[in-house]
Order: C-alpha cells, then sequence, then structure tokens
C-alpha cells in the first residue's frame, strides 16, 4: 500500500463497506485497515480511532492483539506531538503572559474591549480610523493599547498577587 492512489482506493472501499454493512462480522477488519492506511498517511488521530475501536467494539477479534499495540504507540505519539507543541508554545508564549491572575484578567478584559470595538462596527471603525482620520478614534485607540502596556508593566514589577496577601501580611499581625 506504498501508492497513495491504492490507499485513497483501499480508504473509500473500507469506508463504504462500514457505510453499507455496519452489523457486519467483519467489521474489525475494515477498521484495522483504515487505521493501518490512516498509519501509513501521517493521520495518528484517525488510525487511533479505528484502532481504539477494535479494542473497544471487538475484544475477540483476530486483530485485537495488534490494535491495542498500534493504539498505546499512537497514544503516545500523539501525546508527544502534543508536548513538544505546547513546549514551543510557551517557550514563545509564556514569557509575555502575566504571572499573576489579576493581571491577566486585565490583560484579557483589555484586549477583548479593543478587539470588541473593532470587531463591533469594523466598516465605521476603518472609516474612523483611516478615511477620516479622526483624531477622537486613534486617542481611543492609542490609550487602550497605552493601557494595556502600562497595567502589562506595572504587573512584571509587582508579581505578588492577592493570594500570596496572607503570607505578606503575616509579620504585621500581633
Amino acid at each position: 500500500m506504498n501508492d497513495p492512489s491504492s490507499r485513497r482506493h483501499a480508504r473509500e472501499l473500507f469506508d463504504q463497506y462500514l457505510g453499507q454493512f455496519p452489523n457486519d462480522l467483519h467489521r474489525d477488519a475494515a477498521h484495522y485497515y483504515l487505521g493501518a492506511i490512516a498509519s501509513d498517511e501521517q493521520e495518528p488521530s484517525t488510525a487511533l480511532a479505528h484502532f481504539t475501536t477494535i479494542v473497544a467494539d471487538f475484544p475477540n477479534s483476530g486483530f485485537f492483539r495488534n490494535a491495542v499495540f498500534h493504539s498505546k504507540n499512537l497514544a503516545a505519539l500523539l501525546e508527544r506531538q502534543d508536548n513538544t507543541f505546547k513546549e514551543r508554545v510557551l517557550r514563545v508564549v509564556g514569557p509575555l503572559i502575566p504571572r499573576n491572575p489579576a493581571g491577566l484578567t486585565t490583560l484579557l478584559g483589555y484586549f477583548v474591549a479593543i478587539l470588541g470595538w473593532l470587531v463591533y462596527d469594523w466598516t465605521k471603525v476603518k472609516d474612523k480610523l483611516f478615511k477620516e482620520r479622526q483624531p477622537a478614534a486613534w486617542a481611543v485607540l492609542a490609550l487602550s493599547i497605552t493601557l494595556v502596556i502600562v497595567n502589562y508593566a506595572r504587573e512584571w514589577r509587582h508579581t505578588a498577587t492577592i493570594l500570596d496577601a496572607p503570607k505578606i501580611l503575616q509579620p504585621l499581625k500581633r
């Protein structure tokens, strides 16, 4: 099954078989081969779905042990890919995210407000900003962005959260 057109044709036939004979005794074979095809085509999520169908629905199948083996390997692969992607995203975005919940909430609130203003009536906003060049519209946008930046900078200096207040206030108690 190294030929892509053969895999595509086989996939179509197995899908058609499962559609026409939903209660047939040999559905396990169709799911197994669909899983193998998906695996060959670098579609681990689809392959895992077919192999886990065999594990869940056909415990007495001759394909059961292989399906368990492939399911475990594919699940581990997907987890590694997911973790790798998360690590890459967090490495880039992590330092930019405020470290305390209050700062994050405020930052997200500002972004939602700015985006809401822009999206609510994009044509009017676009006209006011770029065609008419109204100073008030630019001032609102600049002020909003400035507030986001100032809040973000202040948050970096004050990393303690409201949850840390009992620890900070502890020495003050008598």
